[in-house]
């Protein structure tokens, strides 16, 4: 993972073949998938971790299904 610095803005750029994902175990709701990340003031490296892009693919695909039954319950 490589950080790009920005005048004050840091760019977290994962590794080539891999994403950039929260390091928390967080809801599929929440879940956020990245190629690039500004962290902000007070955030922090230690807040993301890198995911091979096969992996990223799967939870992407959960986070498309998580949208579409949200989609369904509103209709």
């Amino acid at each position: 993972m490589n950080i790009e610095n920005y005048n004050t803005v840091r760019i977290l750029v994962p590794s080539e073949g891999y994403k950039l994902t929260q390091k928390e175990n967080v809801d599929v709701s929440e879940r956020m998938i990245s190629d690039k990340i500004a962290l902000g003031k007070y955030d922090s490296i230690d807040n993301y971790k890198e995911i091979p892009n096969d992996e990223a693919d799967i939870i992407l695909k959960q986070i498309e299904e998580y949208n579409l039954s949200l989609q369904e319950n509103n209709e």
